[in-house]
């Protein structure tokens, strides 16, 4: 769903494995505050994950712009 940006930099940034979409689990819980069963209630009848995807996005944008270096120490942190 979060597509190539996923793949290419979810694993920079976050631990997980995304064919069992890791990734996308934690960037619902980023985006709902740790309240993910009731985002994705709230979300089930969604046409598309826009929204998701735009909020992965942003986060990465700023990651991008505020480290210009990628550092191992970011792995695994809450970005969200």
């Amino acid at each position: 769903m979060l597509g190539s940006t996923a793949a290419s930099f979810g694993g920079k940034i976050s631990k997980g494995r995304p064919l069992r979409q890791d990734y996308l689990q934690i960037v619902i819980d980023w985006n709902s505050e740790g309240e993910i069963n009731k985002f994705t209630a709230e979300h089930q009848f969604d046409s598309d994950a826009e929204e998701l995807r735009d909020y992965f996005n942003a986060v990465i944008e700023w990651i991008e712009l505020v480290f210009s270096t990628y550092h191992n120490s970011i792995l695994g942190l809450n970005w969200g």
